[in-house]
């Protein structure tokens, strides 16, 4: 049996699981918005703003900020199973299915879009994150601002796992379904082969410039605050991206 391609196909698959359904249920109920998050988004957030929240999954974020009185806000997600589990936890939120690389909306109709959890680098190929970077764009007002986070490589390279995949790829002996050098799958939550890319700060500094966007800030999540324990064993020492249009 041949393997898959790794592509937005394959990504809606995987988040469309049961045992996805499942973990993203779980969090949406248990956990809501992580400490670091609440701390962000009141900062730069405002109640009469229009919202778009990306990659929502099962209304994680989306549904605590509705709680918390930002109450123009859509959910969106790739997943059509992602998208009906939200439903059925908050029937007053307009969630919909829809693709960060296609979005169905006119220019300059949101003032603020979100991507959380790391959720943007789970776009496979750099130019389709590119893509969607620019449909961001294209959708936001001027002045508008894109709040995200990502997982980086800059703090990881020299760990074992980062210095043999670079002598793979300098060798050309790299997993040849993979795109680029920080691309990785890994066995998660009881599913085989998550994708996710790993990028430089550097990298996600110039996609964000060629989409338009001006970094306004960035900073290490532990640089915000740190979660309690059983929820800070889930998380990355990611950065959390504010860009502004």
């Amino acid at each position: 049996m041949s393997l898959k391609i790794i592509d937005n196909k394959f990504v809606k698959e995987i988040y469309n699981k049961t045992e996805m359904i499942n973990y993203y249920t779980d969090i949406s109920h248990s956990i809501g918005l992580f400490k670091c998050e609440k701390i962000l988004l009141e900062k730069h957030l405002n109640f009469e703003d229009k919202i778009l929240d990306i990659g929502c999954g099962a209304g994680r974020t989306t549904i605590s900020l509705y709680n918390m009185g930002y109450k123009d806000i859509i959910g969106l997600d790739i997943a059509e199973e992602m998208i009906k589990c939200a439903k059925s936890l908050c029937s007053n939120i307009d969630f919909v299915v829809g693709d960060a690389t296609k979005l169905e909306y006119n220019r300059e109709t949101f003032d603020k879009c979100i991507f959380s959890f790391n959720g943007i680098m789970l776009i496979p190929r750099r130019e389709s994150r590119l893509k969607a970077l620019k449909e961001i764009n294209r959708v936001l007002k001027n002045g508008g601002y894109f709040i995200f986070s990502t997982p980086y490589l800059d703090n990881k390279l020299e760990s074992k796992f980062w210095t043999d995949e670079s002598i793979k790829w300098k060798h050309r002996n790299y997993n040849r379904r993979l795109y680029e050098f920080g691309d990785i799958l890994i066995d998660d939550f009881g599913i085989e082969e998550i994708f996710i890319h790993i990028p430089k700060i550097s990298e996600v500094i110039e996609c964000l410039n060629e989409a338009g966007f001006e970094v306004a800030e960035y900073m290490p999540r532990l640089n915000i605050c740190s979660e309690e324990e059983r929820i800070e064993e889930q998380l990355d020492d990611e950065l959390f991206w504010i860009a502004k249009k």
